[in-house]
């Protein structure tokens, strides 16, 4: 029923490239399947790889363990990793997920997180996906959240590549201040802005936890996330995201 439903959706809603636009030259068996990008687009992008900053992932001169940034805050999560450079490519991407209901786009973060990243998530042995909430407000703006839907892909596409068995937990972390978008603010008042946001409430079955949201900026809402997620039980915290800002 799912490959039929796939044949249908794809007849009227034919895959294209989250890069360039153009129609993925797909038999329609394969609509919901990789690739989930053209070629030449996928040569473009640049992969962040296993070998940056120990903390964040940000890429790093080979001899340093930390990057910069990860040396002077005190950053709550444990460990994370993040799939692309947030270039102009990974902007177009992940910008078009987020506003413009492109969410077709989170099939290709998702499959390419738990494809490249799937070792990471056995070695963390973790309990369940959490995605960053958005307000209520925001997400009936919206009609979605992005990272849930990313979150959703990297737990599907685990299972099928991997055989791993992460669930997805959306009613265990709130958002409860609507506040000013991130993107608006410098690294100083993303703190601030943050203060206080974040509540949990996690049941006793969920003590290592991976966070997915969309792109690392600063890291001020992955850590606001995980210092909610340890004060409600959670003993490591985890993260993923799309994109990371160099």
């Amino acid at each position: 029923m799912r490959k039929i439903g796939s044949v249908f959706w794809q007849l009227l809603f034919p895959r294209v490239c989250p890069v360039c636009g153009e129609i993925l030259k797909k038999k329609l068996t394969e609509g919901e399947e990789p690739p989930f990008i053209c070629p030449a687009c996928y040569a473009k992008l640049q992969f962040v790889g296993e070998n940056g900053c120990m903390k964040c992932s940000r890429p790093i001169p080979e001899e340093d363990e930390y990057c910069e940034d990860c040396k002077k805050r005190k950053l709550v999560f444990d460990r994370g990793r993040s799939l692309l450079l947030h270039d102009e490519n990974a902007r177009k991407i992940l910008y078009d997920l987020k506003y413009r209901n492109c969410r077709d786009n989170a099939d290709f973060i998702g499959c390419e997180i738990a494809a490249q990243m799937g070792d990471s998530l056995r070695i963390w042995n973790v309990d369940a996906l959490i995605p960053v909430p958005l307000h209520p407000r925001r997400q009936l703006q919206r009609g979605y959240n992005q990272a849930e839907r990313i979150a959703e892909s990297i737990s599907y596409w685990g299972k099928q590549l991997y055989g791993l068995s992460l669930p997805v937990v959306c009613n265990v972390l709130f958002r409860t201040a609507y506040t000013r978008p991130q993107k608006e603010l410098g690294a100083g008042d993303r703190e601030v802005n943050l203060r206080s946001v974040f509540r949990a409430e996690l049941p006793e079955t969920l003590k290592r936890v991976v966070l997915v949201d969309d792109i690392f900026t600063s890291g001020s809402t992955l850590s606001a996330c995980a210092e909610a997620l340890k004060m409600a039980g959670a003993e490591r915290v985890f993260f993923l995201t799309g994109s990371i800002v160099p």
